[in-house]
């Protein structure tokens, strides 16, 4: 202890529970014992909480409660769905009567689940303390699509084209596309295009070869399909088709 002070530390590593007697020295002179307790560490999983983006589970976040008189240590940590294993080497200290958050991620993206239903998953921690082990569960949504915006393009009578923007709000991906119909006639189609979970995405269809002319006068309403696995959602959208202008210029 320097002069004025009256603290010095002492490096002990890691303590074990046990008794350990202290014994303060001057010279050869003993000028003071105490006699110090430790039960140890005592950690415990206090709350669990999986992180996904759409259908990837990205990591899987504990807090780990230590309510013993020692810090501990988690030293690795691994979870499992699906039977697919995610490891992480972990170096998280958890001091004596705190709570510590420890995350154990998949720097590959994510574990991917293909299928809508019930997700079950397991964590285990290995510790100084031993290990702990935890459960979670997820429901994922199949996909759900809905239409945003439909804008149709005209040219007189001459439908040209239509954008149709489709949102999927589920929690899996899906293949769609778009068919536009008149009066039961398909007069246009886009290929295949994937919506990814809370994503959105634009169809140009239009027809095949020409703009599609319809000749009658009147409102024409056009009918505008999103066909996917998951379902068939459905809008329309009107043009008012002017008439043929017929006039009588002379009679002989």
């Amino acid at each position: 202890i320097e002069p004025s002070q009256n603290s010095s530390a002492l490096l002990m590593g890691e303590t074990q529970a046990g008794e350990y007697k202290l014994v303060i020295r001057q010279g050869s002179e003993t000028v003071e014992t105490e006699t110090l307790g430790y039960e140890g560490p005592n950690l415990v999983i206090s709350s669990v909480d999986d992180n996904w983006s759409g259908n990837a589970l990205e990591s899987v976040t504990m807090t780990v409660e230590n309510t013993g008189d020692l810090p501990a240590r988690v030293k690795d940590g691994a979870y499992e769905i699906n039977d697919t294993q995610t490891d992480e080497h972990l170096y998280t200290v958890i001091p004596a009567e705190e709570s510590v958050p420890v995350e154990i991620s998949n720097e590959w993206g994510g574990t991917t689940i293909g299928e809508p239903g019930p997700i079950d998953g397991t964590v285990i921690l290995n510790t100084t303390d031993g290990q702990l082990s935890t459960e979670f569960s997820e429901v994922l949504d199949p996909a759900s699509l809905s239409i945003e915006r439909v804008d149709p393009y005209w040219s007189g009578n001459a439908f040209e084209q239509v954008d149709v923007r489709v949102r999927n709000t589920g929690d899996l991906p899906t293949t769609a596309n778009v068919t536009v119909e008149h009066q039961g006639e398909t007069v246009a189609t886009t290929g295949n295009g994937i919506i990814d979970p809370d994503e959105s995405e634009l169809f140009e269809a239009s027809p095949a070869f020409s703009a599609y002319q319809v000749d009658s006068g009147g409102q024409a309403e056009l009918d505008v399909y999103v066909n996917s696995a998951s379902g068939q959602v459905s809008d329309s959208f009107e043009h008012d088709i002017a008439g043929a202008d017929v006039s009588l210029e002379s009679v002989d």
